[in-house]
């Protein structure tokens, strides 16, 4: 739709704020679960294996931001020519995507048009891997702050203004029926859903109890700490990396490492910008090794699956999921299924 929303409609909505737009939000996150679950309070939606965007449209222009606050508008101009169909101030919260071939949200392709810069590469890029927006929230719209209004509301309100197109799309959501659209969800292929309370409000760059992750497999980020020399087909890249987390004294603890995961151009790219944060060792111990072993500055963050951690505290079946650009390694804290799950 492309209603106009009044401003008297506006103003009666329970925790609505008159004021200039935000020149910035943090996204809001969700914590993680154990399992799926139905309630009529709650309401869920597939988990995109995307990039999360916050978008800014205001008279005088737009601006789509990453989860670390970098403008990366540039770098799709598809998305930001029919984000700009919406002539109110508007800031909506989502997630950009691009599609394998079976139809599911692949992060592998995303990765491949990620800091694109050259006009050349993007405009490529866009004929070779398209990229769409699923929207799911509202934060701002006509002169209100709406983070403090409860989800429900934002959902009607986003429901009402949100103007679809080619690659810009709203997120289906679904109240209730928790444990059907994980399955559905698992079934197509997703990883999981996110559950989020109908009443919550939403709380920039909080972690949220209120919003949850429901996956169906272990998945967690860490810190690219090192990597061990390639043998045989990787002789002239590498083996594996080490991986590890932040402790609450901020020592670096080792978690293991993963040594697969990877085709043959992500070795080759990622050996590359690894060779460039060659340092001394940052683990708080030495991790053992079974190879000789190139220490990194720790400031790449790797997403690893795994079957579960074993007594020891380290990874068991690892294998390397992508590299987190929309995440610094400052935020890699101690893991969230270490010890919940």
């Amino acid at each position: 739709m492309n209603t106009s929303i009044s401003t008297s409609f506006l103003e009666k909505l329970t925790g609505a704020k008159r004021q200039p737009m935000p020149a910035g939000i943090s996204p809001m996150l969700a914590t993680l679960t154990k399992a799926p679950f139905s309630n009529q309070e709650w309401l869920f939606e597939a988990k995109l294996d995307g990039i999360r965007a916050v978008t800014f449209i205001r008279q005088d222009g737009l601006n789509i931001v990453s989860r670390r606050g970098h403008d990366i508008t540039d770098q799709y101009p598809l998305l930001a020519n029919e984000l700009r169909q919406l002539k109110e101030d508007v800031i909506w919260d989502g997630e950009i995507v691009a599609f394998d071939d079976k139809g599911l949200t692949s992060f592998q392709r995303l990765q491949k048009r990620l800091n694109l810069t050259r006009e050349q590469d993007i405009y490529q890029a866009n004929q070779e891997i398209p990229a769409y927006y699923y929207i799911f929230d509202i934060l701002y719209y006509g002169g209100f702050n709406l983070c403090d209004i409860a989800l429900k509301q934002r959902k009607e309100l986003l429901q009402e203004v949100f103007v679809q197109s080619q690659h810009v799309h709203m997120l289906d959501h679904f109240a209730d029926v928790g444990e059907q659209v994980y399955q559905a969800a698992i079934d197509k292929g997703f990883e999981g859903i996110i559950a989020k309370h109908m009443q919550s409000r939403y709380e920039p760059g909080k972690r949220s109890k209120y919003w949850l992750k429901i996956k169906s497999t272990l998945t967690d980020d860490f810190i690219i700490g090192g990597y061990s020399e390639g043998r045989g087909s990787r002789k002239h890249r590498f083996g594996a990396l080490l991986l590890g987390y932040y402790d609450e004294k901020k020592g670096l603890v080792y978690a293991g490492h993963v040594g697969t995961g990877f085709d043959e151009e992500l070795l080759s790219r990622l050996h590359a910008r690894l060779k460039r944060l060659k340092s001394d060792m940052h683990f708080t111990e030495e991790p053992p090794v079974n190879a000789p072993t190139t220490w990194v500055k720790p400031e790449l963050v790797a997403e690893v699956k795994f079957s579960q951690w074993t007594q020891d505290g380290y990874l068991r079946e690892p294998v390397f999921l992508r590299l987190r650009e929309d995440k610094s390694a400052d935020q890699v804290g101690i893991p969230e299924t270490l010890g919940r799950l």
